[in-house]
């Protein structure tokens, strides 16, 4: 063995004894993080909350009744939904008051929208009345979107319900929508 080999040897030990201990001397530590999920509940109409105008039709001949072919769909329901384990909720539609001779029904429109998670699913047509109504249910942590153009399109319409009870003036009313646990 020549000099030079028997100078690798001997610093070499030294060095893969001080890197053994060095690999060897290390140790862990953790931490523990706390995530705070709320549940949350929140609807909204869009794109504003300015009136929605429906209105009778006036008969042109004596002898025919007042008619509606009034619908209005300008409205949107928004919504962000996070609930524990398994659970869903529902959103409900109601008036302060009854307007009597007439029937005002809502139609939420299937899920559209940029959102994401399990959206709801419409409950089709529901009559507009002091008694809440699901209108959409099924819904489990999601989002529809904000804006026109995202969750589910309103459709109102009005009809005639009983001639003899109508009142010749001008209704308003206010509609009510609720997220609620199913």
């Amino acid at each position: 063995m020549n000099r030079y080999n028997k100078f690798s040897c001997a610093w070499m030990l030294p060095l893969l004894i001080f890197v053994s201990q060095v690999i060897h001397a290390q140790q862990s530590c953790n931490t523990t993080v706390s995530i705070n999920f709320p549940q949350i509940s929140l609807c909204d109409i869009e794109p504003n909350r300015n009136s929605i105008n429906l209105s009778l039709t006036t008969p042109v001949e004596a002898g025919l009744p007042l008619t509606s072919s009034s619908v209005n769909n300008s409205k949107w329901l928004n919504y962000t939904c996070a609930v524990a384990g398994s659970s869903t909720n529902a959103i409900t539609v109601q008036s302060n008051s009854n307007i009597s001779g007439l029937n005002l029904q809502v139609t939420a429109s299937a899920y559209t929208g940029i959102g994401a998670g399990t959206n709801g699913i419409s409950n089709g047509v529901q009559p507009i009345s002091t008694t809440a109504r699901s209108v959409v249910s099924g819904i489990r942590n999601c989002y529809t979107g904000n804006g026109a153009g995202n969750g589910h399109q309103l459709n109102y319409s009005l009809g005639i319900g009983n001639h003899s009870t109508l009142h010749s003036t001008s209704y308003s009313i206010t509609i009510i929508y609720t997220m609620i646990s199913q």
